[in-house]
């Protein structure tokens, strides 16, 4: 694998994960969506991630694998944390504060829940998709005819969803769908970022600007003022998608400018680190997150840091102490995928 790309990746997933961290600090409105194209580049990156990793397997195998990978560590994660919630709460005498069995299984079942873990279920719903998507983008080579194939499946959906929506039909397996697809082609995508060029990511970048402010327009001149794309994310809609895009490539085309070099400078390996173990410094926020109450700025920076202190700690005792001390390779291969990345 290039090492160069492998890197670009890891940075621009740190940068998703902090963002997706500030939404959750409670951040001035602009901030708040400004910030708004995290989840949509953390599932771009995933998709040009498989793209370089992908090795041709069992569909059952693979499956298992994405299990391991993002199902395991919440779960593990989710048990100390509602095994520690409980404590507190009996300690303090603070019992009605625990969450009702009703919420908790929702959480692990990756839904609404305490919240937070949803992203997760959404990139378990795309990784099962990846290897049809992966099989679609082989169908269409030229990169014209993939994008273009790709919004004919999005506006197919949007149809749908305008259908389900006029008569109500809004079950959970639809509410799950809904969500579902557009970050499915949005992975897809991401599995052809790293063969575009930068021509055709400026010309992505310049058509994804140029919708989104056509359609902030039309908003504006309906509503009387700037309607924000948070309105238009669940489930995501074209604004909320254009928008999204747009700052991607942006982000994508400025991390293409960065030297090999700058990796190797100390300020930018806690960056790399947080984007190869976005999963854990991501569920070591939330108990801060959902506990801290102060300033947004002040918030943001110790949940930031607590949440990465816990995941360097947690990365260093499984590689360090637990790891060394087990000598079944399957063992240890499994572990390192649950406690860590």
């Amino acid at each position: 694998m290039n090492e160069n790309r492998l890197l670009k990746i890891d940075l621009l997933r740190f940068l998703g994960i902090a963002l997706i961290v500030l939404a959750h600090v409670n951040p001035p409105t602009v901030l708040f969506e400004l910030r708004n194209f995290d989840v949509p580049l953390m599932v771009l990156l995933a998709g040009a991630s498989y793209s370089l990793s992908f090795k041709k397997e069992n569909y059952a195998a693979y499956v298992w694998k994405r299990i391991k990978r993002l199902v395991f560590p919440v779960w593990s994660f989710l048990t100390f944390f509602f095994a520690a919630f409980y404590v507190m709460a009996c300690v303090t005498h603070r019992k009605a504060s625990f969450p009702a069995w009703k919420t908790i299984a929702s959480t692990y079942a990756l839904l609404d829940g305490i919240g937070y873990v949803w992203i997760i279920g959404v990139l378990l719903l795309v990784a099962l998709a990846a290897p049809i998507l992966r099989s679609l983008s082989r169908r269409y080579p030229k990169t014209g005819s993939y994008f273009l194939v790709l919004c004919m499946i999005f506006f197919c959906y949007k149809f749908l969803y305008l259908f389900a929506a006029r008569y109500s039909y809004t079950s959970l397996i639809s509410k799950e769908f809904f969500t579902a697809v557009p970050y499915c082609l949005l992975f897809a995508a991401g599995m052809r970022f790293l063969q575009l060029n930068m021509k055709h990511l400026i010309v992505l970048l310049g058509l994804s600007t140029v919708f989104f402010f056509l359609q902030a327009s039309v908003l504006h001149h309906e509503a009387g003022r700037w309607v924000g794309v948070q309105k238009y994310k669940y489930p995501p809609m074209e604004y909320y998608l254009f928008y999204a895009f747009a700052a991607s490539c942006f982000v994508w085309i400025l991390a293409s400018k960065i030297p090999l070099g700058f990796y190797e400078n100390r300020y930018a390996k806690p960056m790399i680190l947080v984007g190869q173990n976005s999963i854990w410094f991501y569920l070591w926020h939330i108990p801060f997150a959902m506990f801290l109450h102060v300033n947004y700025a002040l918030k943001y920076l110790v949940v930031s840091l607590m949440a990465y202190l816990l995941c360097r700690a947690q990365i260093h005792l499984v590689g360090q102490h637990v790891l060394p001390r087990i000598s079944s390779t399957r063992l240890q291969r499994n572990i390192r995928t649950v406690f860590t990345g």
